[in-house]
């Protein structure tokens, strides 16, 4: 049994509790029960109730922490990235890593099913988690390295496909290329509308990974798959006319947990009906 915390450390045990939790998330235990929370922390059972009041409540905190550590992971990938498309490329990098090292977290982030208090406890978490991202895409905005007209979507789009990958790549462990770093990258920089840096295209035929240069004169091959040729081959552009975004861009992309309701971590507001 574990040493009883000193009078004013309760907070120390509310934390212990969390992350015995989270140790049996990583081990993938089948089902959570408050007593193998419990055994886990080195406490007794009944301790637990003075720190939450049930089992939902230990996991919306466990929800919590893990976006946190998500937040955390990211900032601390882009901390000293000056140019704004690695700046993005590592956001994202960051993100599919943190699926890759823990993907019982990460399932419990964004695969699980929750309820309405739920969502809205854990809502700003998975807001601010999206926003590192919405912010990126924003500053290559600003910097003239993306023609997106709407930063939000885009980064919407861009962690709908890496989520994919993401998923993906925890089932298929065996099927290298989706592993490649270079596909990655490809998937970020079409769906964010990147146009001043080399992409990259896959081969349809045998998947091979073609370095393509971004001119906008490149011609598709009639034959469907992208050949290299004497034009080279077309890069994605954005579909319509994408004005660049004002000075301002990160915050004018910024939105309420409200506004992103059912997107990222099932962020959302309460209704009346």
């Amino acid at each position: 049994m574990r040493q009883r915390n000193a009078r004013g450390e309760g907070s120390r045990l509310r934390l212990e509790i969390v992350q015995a939790t989270i140790r049996l998330i990583d081990d993938g235990t089948d089902r959570l029960t408050l007593r193998a929370i419990a055994r886990e922390a080195g406490i007794a059972g009944p301790s637990i109730y003075d720190h939450f009041p049930d089992l939902e409540g230990i996991r919306t905190e466990v929800i919590r922490s893990c976006y946190e550590d998500l937040i955390e992971r990211i900032r601390q990938a882009q901390d000293g990235v000056a140019d704004p498309v690695e700046r993005l490329d590592v956001t994202c990098f960051a993100y599919t890593s943190f699926g890759v090292d823990f993907p019982n977290r990460y399932a419990l982030l964004f695969r699980g099913e929750r309820d309405q208090d739920e969502k809205l406890a854990v809502g700003d978490r998975g807001a601010a988690a999206l926003q590192t991202l919405v912010d990126s895409i924003a500053i290559c905005i600003e910097a003239g390295r993306s023609t997106s007209a709407d930063p939000y979507d885009d980064a919407l789009a861009v962690w709908s496909a890496i989520h994919g990958l993401t998923t993906l790549r925890s089932s298929r462990p065996h099927f290298t290329r989706l592993h490649r770093d270079e596909l990655m990258r490809s998937v970020i920089h079409r769906l964010a509308c990147i146009t001043t840096s080399t992409t990259l295209q896959l081969d349809h035929e045998d998947f091979s990974i073609q370095q393509v240069s971004n001119f906008p004169d490149r011609k598709r091959s009639k034959a469907g798959p992208v050949r290299a040729g004497t034009n080279g081959p077309l890069i994605r552009t954005p579909l319509g006319s994408h004005a660049s975004l004002t000075s301002g861009s990160a915050k004018q992309a910024r939105k309420t947990p409200g506004e992103c309701e059912g997107c990222y971590g099932d962020v959302t507001a309460a209704r009346a009906d």
